[in-house]
């Protein structure tokens, strides 16, 4: 009870027009458009195959 009291208090003392009423408007714009069947750039593949070489201060000794 006394949170209802409170939550009353409350809505009654808040300024006029506070309360959202449906004639508000967000000023936003929707468009429905549908995706692309197709990527609009091709895949990406590496140019070099494989692992890379280790640089020669990483291969260790020779022999």
């Amino acid at each position: 009870m006394v949170t209802l009291g409170i939550v009353g208090a409350t809505i009654a003392q808040a300024a006029p027009g506070a309360i959202a009423d449906s004639e508000m408007s967000t000023g936003t714009t929707t468009t429905v458009t549908t995706a692309p069947g197709t990527p609009p750039i091709p895949l990406a593949e590496p140019a070099i195959k494989g692992p890379a070489p280790l640089p020669l201060e990483e291969q260790g000794l020779p022999g």
